[in-house]
């Protein structure tokens, strides 16, 4: 039986008995009886949302790569339970209008209230073989969960976990052209539409576009599913249970990731005892 499957059932025992336990003319041991079991039917489900977060946690994390180093799927590091993945959501390099780079990045906007218009750091400047696709996180069991390079991709939530999670896959979209300019949000050439339609809190946007304009991959950052965009195809979930992986159209639940991670510099690392 699926997790999913397994919550379904105890939580529905657990209401059932809880609602007899309340509303049926009982003597006082039975409905005690029934109260305490289904107060333990919802304690399992408790545990077993723990445990399928700490066995996803357990495996590897991929990573991306630090500076100087060819960015790869295959680029992970192992983490536990107890480790902590410490994340600056105020660090951030914005690049110039008109940096031109050989064989680099296209044209960029990024959007948001504390990443402006830039890869995360760590990620190459320049590529003549981008990655085909998005590495989102690791399954439970190990394999690696991708999406289409091209898919509009949303990640949900709020805090440093799901900031993390957004510049992760910004250092991954690909390049859409063999020369590009990367320019900022701010660019006089870029139509300003944030003076009349400003972005709320915890709202993000990472685009890259094709010479002539057209959407070449996009990522969205939104705090719930009340800001969610219409128009997606890859969907990570940042909660407080883990993340979780939606693909529009599919029936499946989702799949449970330990998500990709930005990696931090030296100078970014904290001093630890």
């Amino acid at each position: 039986m699926s997790t999913l499957g397994a919550r379904c059932v105890l939580v529905t025992v657990a209401v059932v008995l809880v609602a007899v336990g309340v509303l049926a003319p009982l003597s006082g041991g039975a409905r005690v009886v029934l109260i305490v079991g289904g107060a333990s039917c919802a304690l399992l489900d408790r545990a077993l949302v723990r445990s399928s977060v700490v066995a996803a946690v357990q495996h590897t994390v991929p990573v991306v790569p630090a500076p100087g180093a060819v960015p790869s799927p295959d680029d992970e590091r192992s983490v536990g339970p107890d480790d902590e993945q410490v994340v600056r959501p105020d660090d951030e390099q914005v690049v110039r209008p008109g940096d031109e780079r050989a064989g680099g990045l296209d044209d960029e906007r990024t959007v948001g209230p504390h990443d402006v218009a830039r890869p995360p750091r760590g990620w190459p400047a320049a590529s003549s073989h981008p990655p085909p696709v998005l590495v989102l996180g690791r399954a439970p069991d190990g394999a690696a969960v991708t999406a289409p390079a091209s898919a509009r991709v949303v990640v949900t939530g709020r805090g440093a976990l799901a900031t993390a999670v957004f510049r992760a896959l910004v250092a991954q979209l690909p390049s859409a052209s063999a020369v590009g300019i990367t320019r900022t949000a701010a660019d006089a050439e870029l139509t300003r539409v944030d003076a009349e339609r400003p972005l709320g809190d915890g709202l993000a946007v990472s685009v890259r576009l094709h010479d002539d304009g057209r959407r070449a991959a996009s990522v969205v950052l939104v705090p719930g599913l009340g800001a969610f965009p219409h128009g997606w195809d890859v969907a990570v979930q940042v909660s407080r249970h883990g993340c979780v992986v939606r693909r529009r159209g599919r029936a499946e639940p989702g799949t449970m990731v330990a998500p990709t991670l930005p990696q931090l510099d030296e100078v970014d690392a904290p001093d630890l005892p």
